[in-house]
């Protein structure tokens, strides 16, 4: 995946300096990984997924209520 994120970044289909953040993060240790994570908490499109969970479905022989 990371290899993939930088030859997508390498041609601009990647956000610009996201490369970077995890080519740093990769790199660094345990210090330098918090920092980064602190520098993008509570930015747009960072941190946990807004996403909405899929609907349960029902086993195979449940009946209908």
């Amino acid at each position: 995946g990371y290899d993939f994120l930088l030859i997508r970044h390498a041609v601009g289909q990647a956000p610009e300096g996201l490369g970077d953040w995890w080519t740093r993060f990769i790199d660094g240790d345990d210090a330098d990984r918090s920092a980064l994570m602190e520098s993008v908490r509570g930015q747009p499109g960072h941190g946990t997924s807004s996403r909405r969970s899929r609907p349960r479905r029902r086993g195979r022989g449940a009946q209908a209520a």
